[in-house]
């Protein structure tokens, strides 16, 4: 039985691998491969039914044959009750064979009707039996009447059974279509002989964990089989395909998996059992030889004594150390009285408890051969009979005269330490390193103090190695092991101060090795320390990456700022010469000023880039929108860029929530990312591109790799990663600074990454960064998520054509000479009457003198008087002026805000000429209107 249980698992996994490799035989033929489509014909395929219907049959009754005639104290419930069914089943089968389509006639014709109402009664009897037995658990077999019943039910089933489809077939329901399949009524019995199938095997399998044996693993695969088999005879169109016959070679593998079961349990096991009970009196009488010897050669005092404490037989170790010899002892002195021992009283106690049956075990004097005495250790245990009477004593003694005296030395040390142990307020372990092959590979805890216990929150530890007690540690931190490697090799104490990640402590650790393979450790915790010290150093590092990010905000806006007022003139005057003194569109000379017009849009679409990195606008100010349209947008026309040797695969979830940014600046952000990646990858690789919801809790916080926040709380996460080379740690702190790039001359500008600085801070999201070298890098965009019901709103304004001339007034005002020089040549060019100004202060005086200006065009950074300044202050001298104002780089305003101030236009420069004129003329237009 031993053996049997020993051998479970292992033949439990034998059975669980039979069931998978069938299982996905069972899903090759019924799902990939055409064999629905496969019919044999009916000729070839009655032979090969009849043959495995007949071998089944066989199989059934040797299963009832095996366990009918096996004694009742052999066997249990459950297979009695599986035999019998299956016994039913095999004569159900018998019919089915002989009705089968196409077979002679079985008293009334063959017909598939018939044979399917034989098999489906045939194969719920087996299932719902297997199912019932699974349950009954280790009940014992009924005596021979009990049998009988049984026999008799289940041949009055089948009786009933025969009688139903013999005599009233016309009255059955229909079960099969030729050419067409099973019905749903046959579909459904199916599904409920495969359900009680699987939830027998299911039963079967938790036996087998449970309980062992080989009968429950045999069973659980008999069942888990035929259920396979079940399968096939749910989809099958023709009496003769392939499914029909496979089904039928499943259903014969499980009825001999069950005559397997049933042999088992029936027949072998009984003899395995004799065979063990055999070696076992064999092991006993050996055992019996081999304590007479070690009691002959024991070094400790033995001695056996009769019922009335006569000693019977004493050892010769008790001879050599007694003062009386052998044939002195033998015979003629008690157990419990001298001179045996000199302590009176001590005998007396042993004899009052042993004679009430309990052994007594104690200390007492005893005289050597010498006339000295010794302490000696003696237990005397009663020997009981089969009738439960005490029939003698056996009395087993060492001398511990040493050993008292050393253990009281050993007391008063041994006391001291533990004072010392229990009350030092450091964490104290002691431990041994554990080598495999010279190679330290974990170690284990022999004793800790409390204080140990207190500092690092473990449950009790001691026999228990590291890798036990925290899972995972030595994986994560193996410079732990190492270090305590280390001081047991060199002998050498030493000192570290480590965090313990999957603790979250920090301690201090000092170890000295006491012995060989072994070591003390003595720590502190210092968590509260180290949190204070680094909390320090992340302040001070978000301190840092804001001044810097500040700095490089401002003066890239300033550059940005002068370099649009050179850019506006350098497109100004360059299309008015190509507009109106270049009559040969295809000269030279047109050429030329194109070429110059192209190279100013480059640089005024770098200065865009640079603005995005610098500009900074409230997450409030923008609208919500559900980023995966936009993302998956972006994606399609991001893949014609993407070359076809890197594969570009996404994973959006629609269910993302709303987020607050710029449609253009999500655009942006993912064709930065996506051709960063592109880049970073050398012609082969793979980009992933992920969308979804993230919950960052305390254990997943990470700090933003722009501004160094910790990041905690729901966020949307847009994650691009590449399996590129990677970015090396030593640049990672600059990889977000404008025009720092890693790329060869003339394959980037270095704004990329920059730009997505910007758009990140303008609408208040963050930004994680996982790189590691020849593993790729993943940039993770975290989006703050938008919670109440504001949806994407985009309004596009359409103007209708219009004539650009006129015959107004109109002020211009701009502290550089160029762009007012441009403009008035511009407007002047078109009709009206342009005063220009270099000093909004000249404006403003000007203007108090006489409005006569029916509109004013004015740059926003001046120095003395801004734009907004100059508007409100001309709007309050007349109500109602039109103003136009330009800006080549503000933080302070943008197109809503200048509205609120009465301004009624905003252009960033470069000017896009179309559209100013346009919006001159419209607002013109307006005021003659009112």
């Amino acid at each position: 039985m031993n053996h049997s249980m020993d051998a479970t698992p292992q033949l439990l996994q034998r059975t669980t691998r039979l069931v998978v490799a069938l299982a996905v035989t069972a899903l090759l033929f019924g799902l990939v491969l055409p064999t629905a489509r496969l019919h044999i014909p009916l000729i070839h395929f009655l032979p090969l039914h009849t043959l495995l219907e007949f071998s089944a049959i066989v199989a059934a009754f040797l299963v009832f044959a095996t366990v009918w005639h096996t004694p009742s104290r052999e066997t249990l419930a459950a297979p009695l009750w599986i035999a019998i069914a299956l016994f039913a089943a095999g004569w159900l089968d018998f019919a089915h064979a002989l009705s089968y389509h196409g077979m002679p006639d079985f008293i009334t014709p063959a017909s598939a009707q018939k044979a399917i109402a034989f098999w489906l009664s045939a194969r719920f009897i087996a299932a719902a039996t297997l199912f019932g037995a699974s349950l009954v658990g280790r009940a014992s077999m009924p005596k021979r009447f009990g049998r009988g019943a049984i026999l008799a039910a289940y041949s009055a089933i089948n009786a009933l059974v025969l009688w139903l489809v013999l005599v009233h077939e016309a009255a059955l329901p229909a079960t099969f279509t030729e050419g067409v399949g099973v019905t749903n009524l046959k579909f459904a019995i199916e599904c409920l002989i495969f359900t009680l199938l699987l939830l027998a095997a299911w039963r079967y399998h938790h036996q087998a964990r449970l309980n062992g044996g080989e009968f429950a693993p045999r069973m659980f695969a008999a069942a888990a089989i035929a259920a396979m088999g079940e399968l096939f005879f749910t989809q099958y169109t023709s009496v003769s395909d392939t499914q029909n016959l496979l089904g039928h070679l499943y259903k014969l593998a499980s009825y001999l998996l069950i005559f397997r079961a049933m042999f088992v349990v029936s027949i072998r096991s009984p003899f395995v059992r004799l065979a063990e009970q055999s070696a076992h009196l064999r092991k006993v009488n050996e055992r019996l030889h081999v304590q007479a010897l070690a009691l002959e050669s024991a070094a400790n005092p033995i001695l056996i004594a009769r019922r009335d404490g006569t000693i019977r037989w004493a050892n010769p170790a008790h001879l050599n150390l007694s003062a009386y010899p052998g044939e002195a002892v033998a015979g003629r002195q008690s157990l419990f009285a001298a001179p045996v021992s000199a302590d009176p009283a001590a005998l007396a106690e042993m004899e009052q408890t042993v004679r009430k049956g309990n052994p007594w075990n104690g200390r007492i004097a005893v005289q050597r051969s010498d006339g000295s005495l010794y302490v000696e250790e003696r237990t005397v245990t009663p020997v009981i009979d089969v009738n439960g009477q005490i029939d003698g004593f056996v009395a087993v003694g060492e001398d511990v005269t040493e050993r008292i005296r050393a253990e009281d030395a050993m007391r008063a040390s041994t006391e001291r330490y533990r004072s010392l142990f229990n009350n030092m307020l450091n964490g104290y372990a002691y431990c041994e390193i554990i080598r495999e092959n010279g190679r330290a590979i974990d170690f284990r805890y022999l004793d800790v103090n409390p204080a140990f216990r207190r500092l690092t929150g473990l449950p009790e530890v001691i026999g228990r190695c590291i890798s036990e007690v925290v899972p995972g540690l030595l994986e994560q931190q193996p410079e732990l092991l190492g270090f305590y490697d280390e001081v047991t090799r060199t002998g050498i104490a030493a000192q570290m101060d480590i965090h313990i990640v999957p603790l979250g402590i920090w301690l201090s650790i000092a170890a000295h090795s006491s012995e060989p393979g072994h070591f003390v450790a003595v720590f502190d915790n210092i968590t509260d320390r180290k949190n204070s010290e680094n909390t320090r150093a992340k302040l001070e590092r978000q301190l840092q990456q804001a001044q810097k990010m500040e700095a490089l905000g401002q003066l890239t806006g300033g550059i940005a700022h002068d370099f649009n007022n050179i850019l506006a003139a350098i497109l100004g005057y360059s299309n008015l010469a190509l507009e109106r003194f270049v009559p040969d569109k295809e000269g030279k000379l047109a050429k030329y000023l194109r070429e110059v017009v192209s190279a100013a849009e480059r640089a005024r679409d770098l200065i865009a880039k640079m603005l995005n990195y610098s500009r900074m606008q409230p997450a409030k100010a923008l609208a919500a929108i559900h980023p995966a349209p936009k993302v998956r947008d972006a994606i399609a026309m991001m893949r014609s860029t993407i070359p076809a040797s890197i594969e570009l695969e996404s994973n959006i979830d629609e269910r993302t929530p709303p987020i607050r940014i710029d449609p253009v600046d999500l655009d942006q952000l993912l064709v930065n990312l996506l051709i960063n990646a592109r880049d970073a990858i050398d012609g082969h690789g793979r980009i992933d591109l992920r969308l979804r919801r993230l919950t960052l809790t305390d254990q997943t916080a990470a700090s933003c790799a722009i501004c160094q926040t910790l990041l905690r709380g729901d966020y949307v996460a847009l994650e691009v990663s590449d399996s590129g080379h990677g970015i090396p740690a030593d640049i990672m702190s600059r990889i977000f600074d404008p025009f720092f790039t890693t790329k060869e001359v003339g394959r980037g500008s270095g704004l990329g990454l920059s730009v997505v600085q910007g758009i990140l801070r303008r609408c208040g999201g963050h930004v994680l960064v996982k790189s590691l070298p020849n593993r790729g890098t993943v940039f993770q965009l975290l989006f703050p998520v938008v919670t109440d019901s504001d949806t994407e709103r985009q309004a596009t304004k359409q103007m209708a054509p219009m004539d650009h001339g006129g015959h107004e007034t109109i002020w211009v005002v701009d502290d550089e000479v160029a762009v007012t020089g441009f403009l008035t040549e511009l407007l002047d060019g078109l009709g009206y009457r342009v005063r220009s100004f270099n000093d909004p202060a000249d404006l403003l005086l000007a203007f108090r003198q006489n409005p006569e200006a029916d509109l004013v065009i004015s740059d926003q950074t001046m120095p003395g008087l801004n734009g907004t300044d100059l508007a409100q202050a001309l709007i309050t001298l007349r109500p109602g002026l039109p103003v136009i104002l330009c800006t080549g780089y503000s933080d302070d305003i943008d197109s809503a805000h200048a509205q609120t101030l009465g301004i009624h236009r905003y252009f960033t420069k470069p000017l896009d000429t179309s559209a100013l004129l346009s919006a001159l003329r419209a607002e013109l237009d307006a005021q003659l209107i009112q």
